[in-house]
This record gives C-alpha cells, sequence and structure tokens, in this order.
C-alpha cells in the first residue's frame, strides 16, 4: 500500500506496534489484531479508504484512537532545519507566542550510548 507523500514534508511513515493472534502454537489462529501507528502528513480520511480499499472486510474494526495535525513550527533565523516524523506538545501550548522547537543537531550525530559523536554549535561533546 502506497502511503501518502508531502512536498517539502516527506512521507507518512508507518509502525506496526502490536500485533496479537492464536490461542495456542499448534492452532491456526481464528482471530488476529493488530495496532497500527500513522504519522500522518495529511488528512486522515484519505488513508483511512485506501486501507479500507486493501484490506476489505478485514476493516470492520478499523477507528482512529487519535489524531493529531500536522505542525510546522516558525524558522529561526537562517539556522538548518529538518523534518522529524514524532509528534509535539507544541499545538497545545498555544498561549506561549510563536513555538519554536530547537534541538541539539541531528539525530544522526548520536551515538548508541546517546553521546553525541562530534561537536555541536554549542561546543559540547
Amino acid at each position: 500500500m502506497k502511503l501518502p507523500v508531502e512536498d517539502g514534508i516527506g512521507p507518512c511513515t508507518l509502525n506496526i506496534g502490536v500485533i496479537e493472534g492464536g490461542r495456542a502454537p499448534n492452532v491456526i489462529p481464528d482471530k488476529a489484531r493488530a495496532q497500527l501507528l500513522y504519522r500522518l502528513v495529511g488528512s486522515s480520511e484519505p488513508l483511512k479508504q485506501e486501507i479500507v480499499a486493501v484490506v476489505g472486510d478485514l476493516a470492520m474494526g478499523l477507528s482512529l484512537c487519535s489524531k493529531f495535525r500536522l505542525f510546522a513550527c516558525a524558522l529561526l533565523m537562517a539556522l538548518p532545519t529538518m523534518v522529524a516524523a514524532f509528534t509535539t506538545d507544541i499545538p497545545a501550548l498555544s498561549n506561549w507566542g510563536q513555538p519554536l522547537l530547537v534541538g541539539p543537531g541531528s539525530i544522526t550525530l548520536l551515538t548508541p550510548t546517546g553521546n553525541s559523536s562530534r561537536r555541536n554549535s554549542c561546543g559540547r561533546r
């Protein structure tokens, strides 16, 4: 199934978080269930229609548990930016003025231990 893509933002992402089914290892399962997380780049309705078209009657229990709209932060000067597939509380913090989401740098610079593998813009390791 092809996932939606938005110019300048990128693709919708999918995480298969939970798969459950069956009653015993030696029995063909009579039911199964999965919980999927789609990080949307647009409206949820076209994606829901696509899922129903692909899986047909298996989508009888399809429900959208929570929906968060795509959020774009303001740009700060000429600092480099990136698009990250995660959610943030920023849309709920509407009384705090113009929101900015600033991080320590690129996630690609982190080592498995969580320490920066090279100096960031603040001069720390």
